[in-house]
């Protein structure tokens, strides 16, 4: 079970790593979780999250 669940974490890194140029959505998601070397801290993130939620629109229709 290990080994699976290591190959879909390779292959979701691997993803956004190939795909965040075609989308602002992963290059953010990238730094907000360290991937990325410019690193955001954890307070941007709950900002975020908290204007995202006082906006009362799903996150899915903010970026359509």
């Amino acid at each position: 079970m290990d080994q699976l669940a290591n190959k879909y974490c390779e292959i979701y890194l691997l993803s956004i790593e190939h795909q965040k140029k075609k989308d602002a959505r992963l290059e953010l998601f990238r730094r907000f979780v360290g991937l990325d070397s410019d690193k955001l801290p954890p307070s941007i993130f709950e900002k975020y999250i908290t204007m995202m939620k006082a906006t009362g629109i799903q996150p899915a229709n903010l970026f359509t």
